[in-house]
């Protein structure tokens, strides 16, 4: 396996907002990583929880858009608890698949385990 030059990795945590990061090329506990466990009922259940989010956001609601989800595409992960999630989602007002990135975090409070989104955008899309 050839090894990654740590540079180029941050230089592509830094232009994709963490959201497409090559393999670290040691063990850093704090590195984001690729997460490929894309069937896992929690990161489920964390994209899930970030398109719920997004429909009810005053954005949106402004756009008239709602959002179903559909799957999830790609996943990063940094410390086990923050996840990058790439995300397809349909677009029901305009009848057409969109791809979405959302942060969202796993964090332990007084009531327990909770989600908590961060950052919810429409993804670049490449040529």
């Amino acid at each position: 396996m050839e090894a990654i030059d740590p540079e180029v990795s941050v230089t592509c945590m830094n232009m994709s907002h963490g959201f497409d990061v090559p393999e670290p090329p040691c063990l850093t506990f704090l590195a984001i990583r690729p997460y490929h466990k894309l069937e896992d009922p929690l990161l489920q259940e964390m994209a899930k929880f970030a398109v719920l989010e997004q429909n009810k956001s005053e954005e949106q609601k402004d756009q008239g858009r709602k959002l179903e989800f559909i799957r999830i595409i790609k996943s990063m992960r940094e410390a086990g608890t923050l996840h990058y999630i790439t995300i397809e989602v349909q677009d029901v007002n305009a009848g057409k698949p969109v791809i979405c990135q959302a942060m969202v975090a796993r964090r332990y409070g007084d009531d327990g385990w909770y989600n908590f989104l961060r950052l919810f955008r429409d993804a670049p899309v490449s040529s």
